[in-house]
């Protein structure tokens, strides 16, 4: 019983050191709202950072009920870019720090429909478009007062295509192209895609590539220097103020920094306490 207990608590310290869901948003949102949203201390690792440039905002919804965050992808862009000058963001040589960054957000009314249905997502972005690091998550929250529909190839589980072309303020006019293209392929087989292509990029500030499914692997240019700032936590640990002149910080990272990187996949964290579980009754039986 003991050793239970023990596997039981070192499984609660695991689940409070992760932090899961580092989005903090409101459990219910307003459509048409604005509101306040923060990430919360994490550090997004993936090498060298030398072409990031800005942290991108993005809205996700399912009609399906999910029993995690994890399941939902990225429909559209809900704030392009918040630039990693940022002075609640510091970009290392080998990650950021993303320490309490707030922004506030609306979710136009005819994105979808109401309920507990949508999350927020966010993603480093590269001076080319490419991703880098782990994609950051908020809890599903419920979305009031919506007047959308979900469209036919949502209630199939998927997306209309990379959220990244695709402001949430056009994604309503996306998915009635979506919608107009399979009416169409529901009476002729041999409807064409162009169609839905060109109708989609003439919807407000979409921009989609259809020729390519993947995302830009090659930056070439870095981004611009930031402005110069003071670093409020070099001045506390060493007494002095630095100055920040570029968007690179090679700074030794503090400890609490170290601490907060984040390991947000929650399966990982339920192998970890299957294993101490089994090992333990294991321990009991040969004890006995």
């Amino acid at each position: 019983m003991l050793s239970l207990s023990i596997v039981l608590f070192f499984v609660a310290l695991c689940t409070a050191w992760v932090n899961e869901f580092p989005i903090i948003a409101p459990s219910t949102v307003d459509a048409g709202t604005s509101f306040e949203v923060t990430i919360s201390d994490t550090s997004i690792h993936n090498d060298a950072t030398t072409w990031v440039e800005s942290l991108r905002i993005y809205l996700a919804a399912s009609a399906e009920d999910k029993l995690s965050a994890d399941f939902y992808h990225s429909d559209c862009t809900l704030i392009k870019a918040i630039s990693v000058c940022d002075p609640s963001i510091t970009v290392y040589d080998q990650y950021v720090q993303i320490s309490n960054t707030t922004y506030k957000v609306t979710i136009p009314a005819n994105i979808g429909p109401s309920g507990p249905h949508y999350v927020l997502k966010s993603q480093l972005i590269q001076t080319d478009g490419s991703r880098y690091g782990a994609e950051l998550s908020s809890d599903v929250f419920d979305l009031t007062s919506a007047t959308g529909n979900w469209a036919y190839t949502q209630l199939q589980g998927y997306t209309l295509w990379s959220a990244d072309g695709v402001p949430c303020t056009g994604f309503p006019c996306v998915k009635n192209c979506s919608e107009a293209a399979h009416n169409a392929y529901q009476k002729s087989n041999n409807a064409s895609d162009s169609a839905y292509q060109d109708c989609a990029n003439s919807c407000p500030g979409v921009n989609i590539n259809f020729n390519s499914t993947q995302q830009p692997t090659q930056p070439t240019s870095t981004p611009s220097p930031c402005p110069a700032r003071a670093s409020t936590s070099a001045a506390l640990l060493s007494g002095s103020t630095r100055t920040k002149t570029a968007t690179l910080n090679s700074a030794t990272p503090t400890s609490a920094a170290l601490s907060t990187k984040i390991f947000s996949n929650s399966y990982v964290l339920l192998a970890i306490a299957l294993a101490l579980i089994f090992l333990t009754f294991r321990v009991q039986e040969v004890s006995n």
